[in-house]
């Protein structure tokens, strides 16, 4: 009888039933289902996927490196549900260029080295566009807040002298009562534990 490989297994024998006994190429002998053999949902004990994973390290060499860990990080913040940015990225439905995602050799050659340790991977010129060719850069903090969404605008009074403020709504402190449009003001309110209806100038 010739002898049956599915990719890694070899087939050794076929005992009564759907489960036959099988060695892999790294010399593991296992006993593998029939269906899954010829389907190709087991195409060796392990060791294939081991060695694929070696191959997607070495092959571009840059495993570990800033470039490799911002593709990494991008990838994350638009797949994984899990990830702390993902509200804000795949939760609006941002998402990698296919080439990109698969292949981060594709994405280093578009990109290219990181100019120094005080750029990032940035969007742009579109915000709220994908990480794809055309759409993406190395920019410093600086550039990176000049690209942001705009957030929204939150009217309040200042708790010492009234005059009215406007800034995004993340940016007013917590508890209102702290709502200060200056810094002198901001001055004046701090020896006061009291309500700000009993502040007085």
């Amino acid at each position: 009888m010739a002898t049956e490989t599915y990719c890694y297994w070899t087939v050794l024998a076929k005992p009564s039933g759907s489960a036959w006994i099988c060695r892999c190429q790294c010399g593991v002998t296992r006993t593998v289902m029939s269906s899954d053999l010829r389907s190709g949902k087991s195409r060796s004990c392990g060791c294939l996927a081991r060695l694929h994973r070696i191959e997607a390290n070495t092959v571009h060499g840059q495993a570990g490196t800033p470039e490799h860990r911002a593709w990494t990080r991008a990838k994350g913040r638009c797949y994984n549900p899990k990830n702390a940015k993902y509200p804000s990225y795949g939760g609006r439905g941002i998402r990698m260029c296919d080439e990109w995602r698969e292949n981060f050799l594709a994405f280093y050659v578009h990109i290219g080295p990181r100019p120094s340790a005080k750029h990032s991977l940035d969007r742009w010129p579109n915000n709220n566009g994908h990480y794809e060719p055309g759409n993406v850069r190395w920019a410093t903090a600086r550039e990176q807040s000049l690209n942001q969404r705009p957030r929204p605008a939150e009217y309040r009074d200042c708790v010492v002298c009234g005059a009215p403020i406007i800034r995004p709504a993340s940016l007013f402190p917590v508890p209102p009562a702290r709502t200060t449009c200056s810094r002198l003001c901001r001055s004046r309110l701090r020896p006061y534990r009291k309500a700000p209806e009993e502040l007085s100038l």
